[in-house]
């Protein structure tokens, strides 16, 4: 049988508009190391870590809404050469892709955006109902995300994260389950902090 250790990962990078190319190994993970893509412009776009749970974390710093997107994907999916796209979930931006580099090489990115208007856009409009409450809910939740506390009923730690204006939203990218967060207020930023793990059932949806 066949092992496929190898993957192509391309970004696009939000801040000077370059699409960079990486050639991905699954033995670059060996001994906890982490891979970061870093733009020639000096932006960082993705930081990738292997996780004890047969799954990668990737962590996009997106310049588009100074938010961190972040996701994980098991390490079936991350070497299937099948093709993955990344997306600034608060713009639709279209960060990048990974997957075989036949079909990542063929991909079209949507680069019919204003960029210095969405920028404006992103830093003028007041998104969130409370901007401070959502940066430390969101920071709490990565910091579970990194000690693999949040996960499925399922079995599975490929879970997504979708921020809103008032909420955050859990996804499995296995099983769809569910779980909505409300980040408005005080309250809920203590609630969001006593919970030690967040677990995504199928009542949840």
């Amino acid at each position: 049988m066949l092992i496929i250790t190898n993957t192509m990962l391309a970004m696009h990078c939000p801040k000077c508009g370059k699409l960079e190319y990486y050639q991905l190994s699954m033995f670059s993970f060996s001994g906890g190391q982490s891979f970061q893509a870093t733009c020639s412009c000096g932006t960082i776009l993705v930081v990738i870590n292997k996780h004890k749970n047969k799954f990668y974390r990737l962590q996009f710093n997106c310049i588009m809404c100074n938010q961190k997107h972040w996701m994980q994907v098991p390490a079936t999916k991350m070497w299937s050469q099948q093709l993955m796209k990344f997306y600034c979930q608060q713009t639709g931006l279209e960060l990048g892709c990974i997957g075989s580099g036949k079909e990542v090489r063929k991909t079209e990115f949507n680069e019919d955006y204003d960029l210095e208007q969405l920028i404006a856009e992103m830093q003028q409009d007041e998104y969130f109902n409370n901007s401070l409450i959502m940066q430390q809910a969101a920071n709490y939740l990565d910091d579970l995300v990194a000690e693999d506390a949040v996960y499925c009923q399922c079995g599975s730690y490929a879970i997504d994260a979708n921020i809103f204006p008032d909420r955050i939203e859990l996804c499995c990218l296995d099983c769809d389950n569910i779980n909505v967060i409300y980040v408005e207020t005080e309250a809920d930023l203590q609630s969001i902090r006593q919970s030690e793990q967040i677990k995504l059932q199928h009542t949840n949806r």
